[in-house]
């Protein structure tokens, strides 16, 4: 499928895909998905946030993200933040990526 395609799709379509790619990802050696942002802080990662109008990027330590979706009650799963979060520019819904970047302050 292309980009668009997969843009496309509902959350109910998106489902079997996923667990298909973590069965793949599984075979082929990977030891964990990271889809939700309780992965990024058990694995000492960070968000890095992509606005999909203005293409800002911002990074932002993971559990700062974690404390955000409980102060809003969103679900944690990375592709609903995504949805939820709005850039400085007005557009909400975002791109997210992961990252082992070291931000200032975190040891």
């Amino acid at each position: 499928k292309t980009p668009e395609e997969l843009a496309a799709l509902s959350p109910a379509e998106i489902g079997p895909l996923r667990a298909h790619a973590t069965a793949l990802l599984k075979g082929a050696g990977a030891d964990h998905v990271i889809d939700t942002v309780a992965d990024l802080v058990r694995y000492g990662l960070n968000a890095q946030i992509e606005c999909r109008k203005c293409r800002r990027v911002v990074l932002v330590p993971a559990s700062k993200l974690r404390d955000q979706c409980f102060a809003k009650s969103i679900p944690m799963k990375l592709d609903m933040v995504a949805q939820h979060l709005r850039c400085s520019c007005g557009h909400r819904g975002a791109k997210i990526d992961v990252t082992g970047a070291i931000l200032d302050g975190q040891p």
